[in-house]
């Protein structure tokens, strides 16, 4: 279990660092750049094609997420942040219906980690 945790810690701390830098594009006035980062981000966090995660809402990325088990509250954190994170770039290219799925996704995620609960 330590070299799980160990990695998991890794991981968030490389989203973070990844975080920091879609903003700095976005701040940079690079929003496409920061849309870029955050869907390698993603990817990276997941292991999922990113195309799969937007294809989802967010009731059904935390059921995808939590097959076979619980939702890791990190995990799920983290990718909420990445997909608020490119929310706002979004909005910044003019996307406003895909930044709000993103938000959409993002809030699910954090209720989901912050109630412990998987939907049914």
């Amino acid at each position: 279990m330590g070299f799980q945790s160990d990695y998991l810690l890794r991981l968030i701390e490389m989203m973070g660092v990844l975080l920091q830098r879609i903003m700095g594009r976005v701040a940079e006035g690079e929003p496409a750049e920061a849309v870029e980062l955050a869907n390698d981000a993603i990817g990276e966090l997941t292991g999922l094609p990113v195309s799969t995660v937007d294809a989802m809402d967010g009731p059904g990325l935390v059921a995808f997420l939590s097959a076979g088990g619980e939702l890791a509250p990190d995990i799920a954190r983290a990718l909420a942040a990445l997909l608020s994170a490119r929310a706002g770039a979004r909005d910044d290219l003019g996307e406003t219906a895909t930044a709000n799925a993103d938000r959409d996704r993002a809030q699910a995620l954090v209720v989901a980690a912050d109630s412990g609960d998987r939907p049914n």
